[in-house]
């Protein structure tokens, strides 16, 4: 399995059209693409900051969304996201390959980070 981190700031007052987007287009693109498992998104108390945890079978799948697809998912979100979003990807320790992103985003911090939604996944065999 593959984890792939992206932090992102979200403009003040789109926290409501960020989760639509998401919901009723990143989601699905999401769905389609070969290896997905889930997506995870964390949002602060205050909606400014966002992070995305995506689970993927393999290290390939989750780069050739990132080279393919990722950059279409930017430019879905760039009305609602305030500057760009940021991904690193390591290995670790125990061969399980994961992503991290750097905090604080800007001037401000994930101090407080709560809200977790869980989006829906297309089959339930994906889990």
């Amino acid at each position: 399995m593959f984890a792939r981190f992206v932090s992102m700031g979200v403009k003040s007052g789109n926290l409501a059209e960020f989760n639509r987007i998401l919901e009723k287009e990143v989601i699905p693109l999401l769905q389609r693409q070969k290896g997905f498992r889930e997506e995870i998104v964390l949002t602060n108390p205050s909606g400014a900051e966002a992070v995305g945890i995506s689970i993927w079978e393999q290290k390939e799948n989750a780069e050739s969304y990132n080279r393919e697809k990722f950059p279409e998912v930017q430019q879905l979100l760039t009305k609602v996201l305030d500057g760009t979003a940021r991904v690193k990807t390591r290995r670790s320790r125990d061969g399980v390959t994961t992503t991290t992103f750097s905090i604080p985003f800007g001037r401000r911090s994930f101090k407080g980070l709560a809200r977790p939604q869980r989006l829906p996944t297309a089959r339930a065999d994906r889990c």
